[in-house]
């Protein structure tokens, strides 16, 4: 039924806002939060239409088009291009984003390799250095900050009358873990991307990176959120391994050298980054009809859950 709303809705917005009478349509069902379309024209003018699930306010629009085109005003990295003159349109009261075509696939675990890891390193260091230059004085309020201590906090009162030995025994480790990682208020913050985990670059045919996706949680925060997230990605990769993260943590700082202090507390952003998604597993299989946008398929919430203790053990072992 959802599908069928959203296939309707697109049609609508090719058809009577775009006024696009001859094309076709194809889902990226691999895309996860956001639902995705390719629009397929006659002239092959192709382009992106894409719901946005999470609410926006004007100034948070405005954000995202700001920063997206000052950053594709240089050469060293690209964000999906606008379609036509406006990035965002409204209809019936939701969200949509319209983005430039190009030939590209997305990353996938299978494809990972060393030329992969240093180039999204670098990649996501370059957008560092380049946003520096850009004034967020005004957007310093906009940011989608980490809620593993909420998730935390949840679990743990859930739980109180939760028989289930398994729940309890992964949160109380996990728990252990958790309960005394703290953001560093010292470290600086500026505009950081908030998911840039190796799924969201696309690639080319020689495996060159072409785009940077999934860039609508755009924030302002410290930069260590990115590498994290970035280390996170790639931490079930069975060929990512002591070497390959110190090669991740190199690329970068060929080109954004890490501070003494960012340095320091990268073991612990990183723990953060591990924890705040497996406590959504968690907290994912408990059947709690107020929640939304966590992990989706409940079934194997558990054993995934379970994954992130094997992630922490193995992010100690790169640092032994």
């Amino acid at each position: 039924m959802r599908n069928k709303e959203i296939k309707k809705m697109i049609k609508e917005i090719i058809e009577d806002l775009l006024e696009i009478k001859k094309y076709k349509s194809k889902l990226f069902d691999s895309w996860k939060d956001n639902i995705t379309y390719e629009i397929i024209t006659d002239s092959w003018d192709n382009f992106i239409v894409q719901e946005i699930l999470w609410k926006k306010t004007k100034k948070n629009l405005l954000f995202i088009d700001e920063v997206t085109s000052f950053i594709n005003n240089n050469n060293k990295i690209i964000f999906a291009e606008k379609y036509k003159q406006n990035r965002f349109i409204i209809h019936k009261w939701k969200l949509y984003q319209l983005m430039k075509k190009i030939n590209w696939k997305t990353i996938h675990e299978k494809d990972i390799n060393i030329s992969i890891i240093k180039n999204t390193a670098k990649y996501i260091a370059s957008f560092h250095n380049e946003i520096n230059n850009f004034d967020c004085s005004n957007y310093e309020e906009i940011n989608y900050y980490k809620k593993m201590h909420s998730y935390r906090l949840e679990i743990e009162k859930l739980i109180i009358n939760n028989t289930s030995i398994k729940i309890n025994d992964i949160f109380s480790k996990m728990n252990i873990i958790a309960i005394n990682l703290i953001e560093n208020k010292k470290l600086p913050k500026w505009i950081i991307h908030w998911d840039p985990s190796f799924k969201n670059y696309l690639i080319n045919e020689k495996q060159n990176i072409v785009w940077l996706i999934d860039y609508d949680m755009l924030s302002v925060n410290n930069y260590l959120w990115d590498l994290a997230d970035l280390i996170r990605s790639y931490m079930k990769s069975e060929v990512f391994n002591r070497k390959e993260f110190e090669i991740l943590i190199n690329s970068y700082n060929s080109v954004r050298k890490l501070s003494d202090l960012e340095n320091k507390e990268l073991k612990n952003y990183c723990k953060m980054m591990i924890l705040d998604t497996w406590f959504r597993y968690l907290l994912n299989s408990f059947e709690v009809s107020n929640q939304k946008n966590l992990l989706w398929d409940k079934n194997d919430s558990i054993s995934k859950a379970e994954r992130c203790l094997w992630e922490i053990k193995k992010l100690e072992g790169f640092y032994s």
